[in-house]
């Protein structure tokens, strides 16, 4: 088990790249991150060895995000779509990482990520909100594929409402008529 205080650290070291890479792009060096989060290079290096880990960190730390929020939802039919709304806004949000992730870092993040999303797909389909062919696994990477695809495009400041248009016609399209 880890200490609070490394736990702790790690935490602060996540959230500062996630902010500092939001506001200046993935060229941040790791000196910054660990100038900014208050700690020293020997305890960034004993959690992350590299910008890759600490980007695989991060993919993490939103899943784990997205669980609590899922917890949240258990009991709301419309659990999965709130979730594969925010699961999409940060797709786009987390487009420079995605070249980061190597298969190998890939299909455990994937694996979370389709253990998280099996059982809100079956309420929405019990529910009658969700097309019955819809496939957990394949179909949730192919929209995920989707928002990436057309964020590489336009991932550019304010071109927010495009985003929003490309998740609102992504999502009546999986939505049971």
């Amino acid at each position: 088990m880890k200490r609070s205080d490394a736990i702790q650290s790690k935490t602060a070291i996540i959230k500062t790249a996630i902010r500092l890479f939001r506001n200046q792009g993935l060229e941040v060096s790791l000196t910054e991150i660990t100038k900014q989060a208050g700690v020293s290079r020997m305890t960034f290096y004993r959690h992350f060895p590299d910008k890759k880990a600490i980007i695989t960190a991060i993919f993490h730390y939103n899943l784990d995000r997205l669980a609590i929020y899922s917890k949240r939802l258990e009991k709301d039919n419309q659990a999965f779509l709130k979730l594969l709304y925010l699961l999409l806004k940060k797709r786009v949000e987390y487009n420079l990482f995605v070249s980061y992730m190597d298969e190998k870092q890939g299909i455990p993040t994937s694996d979370k990520l389709f253990k998280l999303f099996e059982n809100p797909i079956e309420k929405a389909k019990s529910a009658g909100l969700l097309r019955e062919d819809f496939n957990g696994r394949s179909d949730l990477l192919l929209l995920i594929m989707m928002v990436g695809g057309a964020a590489s495009h336009y991932n550019v400041p304010g071109c927010d409402h495009t985003t929003e248009r490309t998740i609102q016609l992504i999502m009546e399209g999986i939505i049971k008529k």
